[in-house]
């Protein structure tokens, strides 16, 4: 039996279905992961199919003069960034409007400090 798995987001949002996907090869089904072309070395080694989707997954890190950097978070959602002292916004990249809220998320990076930026997202759900 072949099954597709079909996963968006960060590495924590996509990480759960890719194992679930190892398991299901363990078992003995053909797993085929449709998600961003980011995780496809991941998938790849772990002896899975792979389709790729055209949806950007990281984030973005501006300021009063445009993007300065892009991430993606780690399994755990964490993600670290080296940027000079300034106000930031935090984003998905090319987020279009919809429901639910992903920021933007407003940061202070100061001098000679570790910033840490923690927010929750509502996915719209109800």
């Amino acid at each position: 039996m072949r099954i597709a798995i079909v996963a968006f987001g960060s590495r924590g949002d996509v990480q759960p279905h890719i194992a679930l996907g190892a398991g299901l090869r363990a078992a003995g089904y053909d797993v085929c992961l449709v998600t961003h072309a980011l995780f496809e070395p991941l998938i790849r080694r772990l002896g899975l199919d792979f389709y790729p989707v055209e949806v950007d997954p990281r984030d973005v890190v501006e300021n009063e003069k445009g993007a300065v950097a892009s991430f993606v978070t780690d399994d755990q959602g964490h993600f670290r960034i080296s940027l000079p002292p300034g106000h930031y916004t935090v984003s998905i990249k090319e987020k279009k409007p919809a429901i639910g809220r992903y920021g933007p998320f407003e940061v202070d990076v100061v001098t000679g400090q570790m910033t840490k930026v923690q927010w929750h997202c509502d996915t719209g759900m109800r």
